[in-house]
């Protein structure tokens, strides 16, 4: 998107939330997200961990000798 505040205005000004029909099955993928979302300001810290507390072996098959991105 060449023009991303455009955009963003674009969307906020359709009001899509006045659009969207409820549906039995819309009211089932919000339930299953509620439940099944592990993403929380508890869980950040670990989340956090698990991704980028990895050490150096990734690092190491991924980039050069000296662990330098080109």
């Amino acid at each position: 998107c060449n023009q991303l505040d455009r955009c963003l205005t674009n969307i906020l000004s359709a009001q899509i939330s006045k659009q969207v029909k409820p549906s039995m099955r819309l009211l089932i993928e919000l339930l299953k997200a509620r439940i099944f979302n592990l993403q929380s300001q508890k869980r950040a810290y670990q989340v956090g961990q698990q991704h980028y507390d990895l050490g150096n072996d990734l690092y190491e098959a991924m980039l050069d000798k000296r662990l330098v991105y080109t």
